[in-house]
Formats: structure tokens, sequence, C-alpha cells
């Protein structure tokens, strides 16, 4: 899930950039699948900003910037990238005119990582283990 700036947020245009025409980044063209926008009360969307804030203090001029210039209320953007890696979902989304505030990994493949804390890992059920197995080959 990723939290961006602006409660206004056209589903059909940013549809067709993400599912269909793809958004350049710097990596090449890349396409996900939106799964759900949902509006971040206007209460949330403050302590965020205030967070955001915080965090941003001392850091890069470019994370400074965004926080400073984040237009509230947020919106929750959820999508499903094939690979999601060097900060990839952020350019897209910042491509398509939507700054990301927080991102959040919700799975990595069919491991579902629920509300594990940062640096934290849990079980795996038998889907999850047989997924890792194939991945590494070790089910041949």
């Amino acid at each position: 899930t990723a939290t961006v700036s602006g409660g206004s947020v056209d589903v059909e245009s940013l549809t067709k950039q993400l599912e269909i025409d793809g958004v350049v980044t710097g990596e090449g063209t890349h396409k996900a699948k939106l799964l759900n926008i949902e509006v971040v009360s206007l209460e949330d969307s403050e302590a965020i900003k205030k967070d955001a804030l915080a965090a941003a203090k001392g850091k890069a001029n470019e994370e400074m910037a965004i926080a400073s210039k984040m237009e509230l209320p947020l919106t929750n953007i959820r999508l499903s990238v094939q690979e999601g890696k060097y900060r990839m979902v952020r350019r897209m989304l910042a491509n398509c005119n939507h700054p990301v505030i927080e991102l959040k990994r919700e799975s990595f493949g069919v491991v579902q990582l629920r509300d594990l804390p940062v640096g934290e890992f849990g079980p795996c059920d038998e889907s999850e283990i047989d997924w890792a197995e194939d991945l590494l080959g070790l089910n041949k």
C-alpha cells in the first residue's frame, strides 16, 4: 500500500497508466495492477504528515520537499507489481503525479507479511514453504 499526497486520484487515468500503457522510469517501462484506492481521513493524514516531516529532518532535500508539499487528505493506493525493487513503486507513482509518502509491502510472492514489525519474521504455512522451495529449485 502506497500512501500518496492528495485526496484526488483519477481512477480511470491511473488505471490506464499502470495497467495498459505502463509507466516509464529510469529502469524501463513497468506495469502494475491497481487493486484499491482509499482516501485517508483528515485526522490520520495530519498525523502521517507530522511524522513524515519529523522523519525528513536532517535527511535528503528530496524527502523534506515531498513531506513539506504534502496535500491533505492523503490517499492509499494498493497495487500489485511483478517485481518491486530499487524504489520502483515510488518512481512509478511519482511519474503518475502521485508522490509516495509511505510505502508498505503487504506480500512477497505468496507470503503474506500481515502486521509483522520491520525486521521481524514469523511462521510460514505449508503453501508459503512450498512456494519458497520452488523458487529456490528445491522441489525438483
